[in-house]
């Protein structure tokens, strides 16, 4: 039997990219954006590392980095997120 690789080698990989509250996939994001766009307090938790937007509705999450366990909701952004 063949295996597909979203058996296991896609789950590993994409694994980074998975919101841990919601388990919506993010899209990733330029930290130019997050440096634009974070209130200065949520930018003070912003480290290095990749992150990325998750665009679903129900969540309140809107940049996340799992590698950084870093999660930015809302009410950390200057600007209202309207696709969500």
């Amino acid at each position: 039997m063949m295996r597909s690789c979203c058996d296991t080698s896609c789950d590993l990989e994409h694994s980074g990219d998975v919101c841990r509250r919601c388990g919506g996939h993010g899209q990733p994001v330029a930290r130019e954006t997050l440096d634009a766009l974070l209130t200065p307090d949520a930018h003070k938790r912003l480290e290095v590392g990749r992150y990325f937007f998750d665009s679903s509705p129900g969540c309140d999450v809107v940049y996340f980095s799992n590698e950084k366990d870093t999660y930015f909701t809302k009410q950390d952004l200057r600007v209202r997120v309207g696709i969500k």
